[in-house]
């Protein structure tokens, strides 16, 4: 399992889960673009050997980092891998970045894995999605991940 930079060959891997996951997913022709030719983008996948399990997308912008997207394949969520993800990403920081995202408000479960992260609430964007659900704001500075997670990173890489 290696967690890497995301590359243009990875955007069909990338653009299967985000069309089974989302319900106002991006295009492959968005993701393309993310991948090549954004200059402030920092965009990463978890890859299995054979295929992308997991991605996250962000930018970043001198000190801040908004995580723009994170999801992993359906047939291997609520197994570990969201919070691998997001402890290698978090941990390519140093303690004074700014990190924020906007979660769905019925999102609970990436609302909690984004609070064991040190992430909190700090503002609701109202009917942010297009189908008029509210957005819960959340930050946090730096890059500071739970101990109890370090070991289970370090279980899943054996």
């Amino acid at each position: 399992m290696q967690f890497r930079k995301a590359v243009i060959q990875d955007v069909d891997g990338i653009w299967e889960i985000e069309q089974s996951v989302f319900s106002s997913p991006w295009s492959r022709k968005q993701l393309a673009h993310e991948l090549v030719a954004n200059p402030i983008a920092s965009h990463w996948v978890l890859d299995d050997g054979s295929s992308i399990i997991g991605f996250i997308m962000s930018h970043v912008v001198q000190s801040e980092v908004q995580i723009i997207n994170i999801a992993i394949k359906l047939s291997h969520q609520c197994r570990g891998y969201g919070k691998r993800v997001l402890s290698e990403f978090l941990s390519q920081f140093n303690e004074k970045m700014y990190l924020f995202l906007e979660v769905r408000e019925s999102n609970q479960p990436a609302y909690y894995l984004y609070s064991h992260f040190g992430f909190e609430q700090v503002d609701i964007r109202k009917k942010y999605y297009y189908d008029g659900e509210d957005a819960i704001v959340m930050a946090k500075m730096g890059n500071k991940i739970p101990t109890l997670l370090n070991l289970e990173k370090k279980r899943m890489s054996h």
